[in-house]
């Protein structure tokens, strides 16, 4: 999935361990980020910067844990973020500062970074149209 090599992933992952974070959360999880996690399940990626239109730059610091007793686990941090989340985001990954990267739930899943800082009518960056596309803007 675009070239990218991931460091200290937590592997493997299991059909299982994907469905578990499923129920727990009440959704289905797209079968490209389930690929991706199985690939780099709690890992940081080769290349973290993503530019911005403007210049600036964001960090895709590490991969979520689909495993629910982990460091970084994907249920551990969307209950602990549920309540200020915007409504349809699925998150994925996170920058060193506890933003985070996420799918929406609608159309074909694009990848939004919400900070958490902000306001709800700020907090929404929206970053690519798909999963694939916004790995394949990583740059090291």
């Amino acid at each position: 999935m675009s070239g990218l090599a991931w460091r200290w992933a937590d592997l493997p992952i299991t059909d299982s361990d994907i469905k578990d974070a499923e129920t727990a959360l009440g959704v289905t999880i797209p079968p490209p980020l389930a690929a991706l996690f199985r690939k780099g399940n709690g890992g940081s990626p080769s290349r973290t910067r993503y530019v911005l239109p403007d210049g600036n730059e964001l960090v895709f610091n590490n991969l979520l844990n689909v495993k629910r007793d982990a460091e970084d686990a994907l249920l551990g941090v969307y209950e602990a973020v549920e309540s200020r989340l915007p409504t349809g985001l699925l998150p994925f990954g996170s920058d060193p500062f506890g933003n985070l990267f996420c799918l929406e739930s609608t159309g074909d899943a694009p990848v939004v970074f919400w900070r958490h800082e902000l306001d709800a009518t700020h907090s929404l960056l929206r970053l690519a149209p798909s999963l694939e596309g916004f790995l394949a803007t990583l740059h090291a």
